[in-house]
């Protein structure tokens, strides 16, 4: 009886450590369109965070209280997730430049609240990314694919922000954009 028990379990275990941990979680379309305005200030601060800048209280109670929704950064996500699962070069080229699209939305908002910090900076940025501007950023496919800029690899942050968007965690994905922003503010 026990070596039965003991055989079932190993074979569990052989199955389970079989499983890839890096399969790419898909993003389900109804937590896309949840995504409430609550988790886009929560962003939209945390970006404002990676960018490494400081704003008033005011401004991030202002921005906190933002009635726009998430959902175009959750649509990124995924597609970016899901290119760099699939190692699918065109797909992560579509994410960014769905991420581009998004993140021209901040700027906006940033205005409205009062800050204007790398306004015309971060809506440089968004555009040049959402056209997919050549030679803006570079990618590079090995064993992964890679996000460059200048020599600066940004596929960390964006599988960061990827991660906390899943669990999330909308500061600290924001915090992980504002640093790709930030970066590519730098040059």
């Amino acid at each position: 009886m026990y070596s039965k028990v003991l055989l079932v379990l190993l074979a569990v275990v052989a199955v389970a450590s079989a499983v890839n941990v890096d399969t790419p979680v898909e993003f389900d379309e109804s937590e896309i369109r949840l995504t409430s305005a609550r988790d886009f200030g929560a962003f939209a601060v945390g970006f404002i965070e990676g960018l490494e800048f400081s704003v008033s209280s005011h401004a991030k109670a202002c921005i906190s209280g933002t009635q726009r929704t998430f959902s175009g950064f959750m649509a990124s996500f995924s597609e970016l997730d899901r290119g760099f699962g699939s190692k699918n070069l065109g797909t992560v080229r579509t994410g960014m430049k769905e991420l581009g699209g998004s993140i021209i939305e901040l700027p906006i908002l940033y205005q409205e609240c009062g800050v204007s910090t790398f306004v015309g900076e971060i809506k440089s940025i968004a555009s040049r990314l959402r056209d997919g501007t050549p030679g803006f950023i570079d990618f590079a496919i090995r064993e992964v694919i890679n996000i460059l800029y200048h020599g600066h690899d940004l596929s960390v942050d964006i599988k960061g922000a990827i991660s906390n968007c899943k669990r999330g965690s909308f500061t600290n994905c924001g915090i992980d954009v504002g640093k790709v922003v930030g970066i590519l503010l730098k040059d």
